[in-house]
């Protein structure tokens, strides 16, 4: 099945992408944008409209005048997950300790040691 998008039917048909929006939302087929895929059906009611220069003026006006489409129902919210409690799941941060430089030696002895003993 070959897909159109509205835009390239509305060339065809010679009528603005908003009219053939405007036109679609008022039949109860709405588009997103004008680079919707448009079905079968929606492309045969733009035909018919685009051939009758009366309905095509008349929707115009409306347009013009700012006349609003059905109202489409707004999507339900989407629920929020649960908000973290601040500091109750954070882990404290890792201290650092310095050790002078002639300790050096001892504490890399100390710590190959303590790695041979946890086997890490």
């Amino acid at each position: 099945m070959a897909t159109i998008k509205l835009h390239e039917a509305t060339k065809q048909f010679e009528i603005a992408n908003k009219l053939a929006m405007f036109f679609l939302e008022k039949v109860n087929l709405p588009v997103k944008s004008h680079s919707s895929v448009i079905t079968v059906e929606q492309l045969e009611l733009l035909r018919e409209f685009a051939a009758s220069s009366e309905k095509v003026k008349a929707l115009e006006a409306d347009l013009k005048k700012g006349v609003a489409a059905k109202p489409l129902p707004l999507p339900p919210p989407l629920p929020q997950p649960p908000k973290k409690k601040s500091g109750a799941t954070t882990q404290p941060a890792a201290k650092i300790i310095r050790v002078p430089a002639e300790n050096k030696q001892a504490a890399t002895e100390k710590k190959q040691i303590s790695l041979k003993v946890t086997g890490t």
